[in-house]
């Protein structure tokens, strides 16, 4: 019953996999229908039925626009990050479940995007009469509203669940006291937090302080009991059987024909397999610059292999280098094959999301395999025959032509799949590449050509069975060899005094001579040398055949019962003997540095803060343009921005999601190298120099750090290599400690980085990489790339006020972001907002309690903010911002127009005109490109990579056995080696391996 259950079960996880070279209708498409009611439903009115849902989720979420657009990797190169979720949830809704699961659904859509997702998640459980459980993070208030029900996690123990209205009542009657602008999400999560939760005055000393104290609070309370008694009612109600008669009868109506009953799946196995075939030949298209680099690869070896063997000549002299021709192209064949594994890792995290929403067998995703990846390799292969054997001058005859391609298209199929039953085979690419390379290895050596059958040692000879290569070149040698008389061009005897010899008398100096003929036959030379015979090549093909299909078989199985996953946790690691002592149950995350603390430690005890500010450079920029070319045309994605950073302030880039706020953002820090960038970009109203770079921190939205590497080490290695050679290393790792204690990292410090649910977790890796930057020193500015996303509202409250105390401290910081709070939103002191298109809505302050910002919105929208809306919510709905959401004016052209945006040019122009006569410091040390010389740059990053190295077992495990077993496999086979003038060959093959 579970198994049944589980086809109306869907989780969404948190990050999107999807396939990047098929189009967002195909995605969509694909889900709907693998998983669309099938029972007596005739394929017209299924075929109405997916395309109305296609048109319906497609117009829902805002994805008209991007309908033929292929999913991609990356804004650029395909939809952006926000078109990207909705896609992901597009999906998720697509398969027809009772119950929905999402884990941070809304990361990475702005407020407006994330309030239409929860209304559409609100309509679709309303009128399908389905549930939904969605972990969300900075939740609006607005969006808190939409549910039914909130459960609170403290450190995993349950303490509340009930109505979300009645939430923030269970907590202040605990004693804990709801500021009046913080929304109830965000209280929520602040109760779980010692730092954040603010207590009743009365209630000192009588609240819960613990996770376990919370809980037992919780299941004394008269709310939990009445849960209970919810439940028991429930139950009592809905009969056990009945509901299992129910799910059996829904479960055989959803079922197409030929589905098994006991299946979860909706469709039966050959619509499946039609269904991936579909989207395989999809893929193929939509992965241009795959086919192309594939068909250069083989145009470019097939001319290299055919311009070195070019007409290799008919007699004797040229038959070693007809088998060393056969020998490269069939290597080449099965060489190419290694990409498989890489391949088949790229594709896991998809295959594995879509299995788990019952989706397709992967079995069937593996068969698929087999005829969509024809065309290419077919094609492939047809261009090396080409080039490889008409250059080289081959046997002549249709025969010969057609049986060696399809030799070669036999092994390079075989080889295709055995590659692939390794990445069955193992949990991870290094494993699988260091078996896949031995593998290789012991092939080639055993194929024939390197190492002739007669040669191979008894005790040993037993690996040519296995051997794919070896049947396939024995059958390529014999097919070239037979019925070919080759003349002789060397006798024995031979040379003065042996002029006058007949030729009854002489034997030609090859292998398999006849004394008194003056040619070799073919079939006598390769049965002699290789103990070949030409009547074993069709036995030999259908050998690699049966191969084929036994990988195949293998394939088909592991991928369905075999298929690793990699559970998750939430764990810290730490290096042997660096295990913090938190005895007293502390929490791992410290307080970040008041305001105080900060000036402090950044600028010294009594430092002049005003004195530094004043002096301190300014940047601006102004029309600002930045297109790029897209398809055959210019796609223009930054239009005519303007704008300033100040230090001492924190300025806040908004807008919906694609606006260009990341692209802007890159754009000003110079992180940009593709398309045409024009505009003004100034320090003190002077062009960039070449120290803009080093006086600059950039933090960006994906945290990536060295997993083998602790926090401390990390910040250390930026140090090093980041802050100027003449600071002394002392110097540098007392900044680096003091940067430790500023973030509250000193509990975590000699943690390792690792991965998602085995090292730190997102708030901490966001931590990580911010101090990265600091530990460099930045002194002109602080970008940050949506420095909340993924964290809670406390956390991300925890990240600003950090940042809000940087700025107090002297620092210019510009950073984009998402769902901001109205209480996180304020701690701002500038907002520059974007729309589609990349075009400027509004610059300017935002004011206490935002009044600035929206004077200006109100007034030209004619619509007022209430006192509980959140500003920054307020704000993209009045620019309509969001999927499907519109609006009546155009907001770029009323904030060209505005008297605004006419006073922001004027400052600009007055910074232009102001700054340049200040003095201009000599930039020192910050004028080179990098901080350290070459020499410490090699041995830092060395020192890096000796610990990589070390901490890095599976790799080392792999490299290690690999060159061992490597070494002893050709050491071993070619052991006893003849050191005649015969027994050469072996020894240069020995080498050559």
């Amino acid at each position: 019953m579970m198994k049944k259950f589980k086809g109306y079960v869907v989780y969404n996880p948190e990050l999107d996999f999807h396939f990047p070279h098929i189009t967002v209708k195909q995605t969509i498409e694909f889900a709907l229908r693998t998983k669309t009611p099938a029972k007596r439903i005739d394929s017209l009115t299924r075929n109405a039925y997916v395309d109305n849902m296609l048109k319906l989720w497609t117009t829902v979420f805002g994805l008209t626009h991007t309908y033929s657009t292929k999913v991609g990797n990356d804004f650029v190169r395909g939809v952006s990050g926000g078109e990207r979720k909705r896609v992901s949830i597009c999906e998720a809704l697509s398969m027809n479940a009772s119950v929905y699961c999402f884990d941070n659904a809304t990361r990475g859509l702005d407020a407006s995007t994330a309030l239409e997702f929860t209304q559409c998640l609100r309509t679709a459980t309303n009128m399908l009469n389905c549930s939904a459980l969605v972990a969300i993070y900075q939740a609006g208030q607005n969006i808190y509203d939409l549910f039914d029900k909130v459960t609170v996690i403290y450190k995993g123990k349950q303490v509340y669940f009930g109505r979300a209205e009645e939430g923030v009542a269970f907590f202040e009657n605990m004693g804990f006291e709801k500021p009046s602008r913080m929304t109830a999400p965000e209280f929520l999560t602040a109760v779980t937090s010692p730092s954040s939760r603010k207590v009743k005055p009365g209630f000192e000393g009588k609240v819960p302080e613990t996770a376990q104290e919370f809980e037992e609070y919780w299941q004394r309370s008269p709310e939990y009991s009445k849960l209970l008694d919810q439940y028991q009612d429930f139950v009592t109600l809905h009969d056990a059987e009945d509901t299992r008669q129910r799910l059996e009868f829904a479960t055989t109506q959803r079922k197409q024909t030929l589905t098994r009953q006991k299946s979860q799946f909706v469709v039966n196995y050959f619509a499946q397999l039609y269904y991936l075939m579909i989207r395989g030949f999809q893929r193929t298209k939509g992965n241009n610059t795959y086919t192309i680099v594939v068909m250069i690869s083989f145009i470019v070896k097939g001319l290299i292999i055919g311009s070195m063997y070019y007409n290799i000549p008919e007699d004797t002299n040229g038959a070693y280098s007809r088998g060393g021709i056969l020998f490269y192209t069939l290597m080449f064949c099965g060489l190419t094959s290694l990409a498989e594994i890489a391949n088949s890792f790229a594709t896991r995290p998809i295959l594995a999301k879509q299995k788990s929403y019952t989706m397709y067998h992967l079995s069937a995703e593996a068969l698929q395999e087999i005829l969509t990846d024809i065309p290419v390799k077919f094609a492939s292969v047809v261009i090396l025959v080409l080039t490889t054997y008409w250059m080289p001058h081959l046997k002549h005859t249709a025969g010969a032509f057609f049986t060696y391609f399809l030799i070669l298209f036999t092994v390079q199929q075989c080889m295709s799949f055995n590659f692939k039953l390794f990445a069955n085979l193992t949990s991870d690419p290094t494993t699988a590449h260091a078996f896949g390379g031995l593998w290789v290895l012991m092939l080639c050596v055993y194929s024939g050509f390197i190492l002739p059958l007669p040669k191979m040692h008894h005790w040993i000879k037993w690996i040519h069975y296995l051997d794919p290569m070896f049947y396939g070149y024995t059958s390529l040698i014999a097919n070239e060899f037979h019925g070919r008389k080759m003349a002789c061009k060397s006798f024995v005897p031979s040379g003065p005094g042996y002029e006058n010899v007949s030729i009854a008398n002489q034997i030609c100096a090859m292998t398999g001579a006849v004394a008194g003929q003056d040619y070799v036959s073919g079939d006598r030379y390769i049965n002699v040398k290789f103990n070949y015979h030409f009547s074993d090549t069709w036995k030999y093909w259908g050998i690699n055949v049966c191969w084929t299909f036994g990988f195949i078989v293998f394939n088909v199985i592991l991928s369905e019962y075999l298929k690793k996953t990699q559970a998750d946790g939430d764990l810290l690691l730490f290096n042997r003997g660096k295990m913090p002592d938190m005895t007293n149950g502390e929490d791992w995350d410290g307080k970040v540095a008041t305001r105080d603390e900060m000036m402090t430690a950044l600028n010294g005890p009594n430092a002049d803060l005003k004195k530094i500010i004043a002096e301190a450079d300014v940047f601006s920029w102004q029309h600002l343009d930045y297109v790029i070319p897209y398809e055959g045309k210019q796609r223009q994605l930054l239009c005519d921005i303007q704008g300033y950073v100040k230090p001492g302030t924190m300025t806040a880039l908004m807008g919906e999601s694609g606006a260009g706020k990341t692209t802007l953002l890159n754009v000003l820090a110079q992180r940009i190298d593709f398309g045409v960038i024009t505009g003004d970009m100034l320090v003190n109203g002077r062009p960039l120099d070449s120290s803009f770079k080093r006086r600059t921190g950039y933090v960006q939205q994906q945290d990536l750090h060295m997993a083998q590497f602790t926090v401390r080490e990390s910040l250390r290695f930026a140090a090093d290599l980041r802050q100027p050679q003449a600071t002394p290393q002392s110097e540098k790792y007392e900044y680096v400690e003091k940067i430790i204690d500023l973030l509250g990292m000193d509990k975590y410090s000699e943690a390792l980085v690792g991965r998602m649910g085995r090292g730190l977790n997102v708030e901490q890796r966001k931590k990580l990489s911010i101090a990265t930057e600091l530990v460099a020193k930045p002194s002109l500015l602080l970008f940050l790339d949506e420095p909340t996303s993924g964290l809670d509202s406390e956390s991300s409250w925890s990240i600003v006020q950090f940042l809000r105390a940087l700025a107090d401290s002297g620092q210019a910081i510009l950073c984009t972001i998402h769902q901001p709070s109205a209480t996180l939103f304020e701690v701002f002191d500038r907002l520059l907002l974007l729309k589609k298109g990349g075009k400027t809505v509004y610059f300017g302050d935002i004011g206490p309690n935002s009044s600035t910002m929206l004077n200006y919105f109100e007034r030209n929208s004619g619509i007022k903010c209430g006192s509980s809306e959140n500003p920054a919510e307020y704000i993209l709905n009045c620019i309509g911002a969001g999927a499907t959401a519109t609006a009546a004016d155009d907001w770029h052209e009323l904030w060209i127009n505005s008297p605004e945006c006419g006073a922001v040019t004027s400052e600009i122009e007055q910074l232009h005109r102001e700054l340049p006569s200040r003095p201009v410091v000599n930039g020192g040390d910050l004028n080179s490109k990098y901080a350290a010389n070459y020499s410490n740059q090699l041995k830092t990053v060395l020192r890096r990579t000796f610990v990589q190295f070390w901490r890095s077992p599976v790799y080392m495990r792999a490299k290690f056995s690999e060159s061992v077993f490597c070494a002893l496999f050709v050491g071993f086979s070619f052991v006893g080696m003849d050191h005649s003038v015969a027994g050469a060959s072996g020894a240069f093959s020995s080498i050559f391996i």
